[in-house]
């Protein structure tokens, strides 16, 4: 569902045929296409954390029990949660362009 809701070329659907170029998009210029653009993105990235935080773990690390001492220093420890939590996110805002890049726009007739 989030990568229909981004709004990203293999889900955003062209009405007419100079859309079929740069998508609705070609209407703006400048600040708002700019402005566009930067919504989109935000959207995936903001997607992303969501996917991370509700499906994948957040900031825990599997199996880090087994291996991370439980006397470990508290600031070493929130830089190692922040640091998964942003692998994660990265990994999934990977995901979201990489399907952008393989799969290709969905055509109607």
């Amino acid at each position: 569902c989030a990568f229909a809701e981004s709004n990203r070329t293999p889900f955003d659907l062209v009405e007419a045929e100079q859309e079929l170029v740069g998508g609705f998009h070609t209407e703006y210029s400048s600040m708002k296409f700019g402005m566009f653009f930067l919504a989109e993105y935000m959207h995936v990235f903001i997607g992303s954390i969501l996917i991370t935080t509700f499906f994948f773990g957040s900031y825990h690390l599997p199996f880090a029990d087994l291996y991370i001492p439980a006397d470990m220093n508290i600031w070493l420890k929130g830089i190692l949660d922040v640091s998964v939590f942003t692998v994660k996110v990265c990994f999934w805002y990977f995901v979201f362009i990489w399907v952008r890049w393989t799969i290709p726009r969905f055509k109607y007739n």
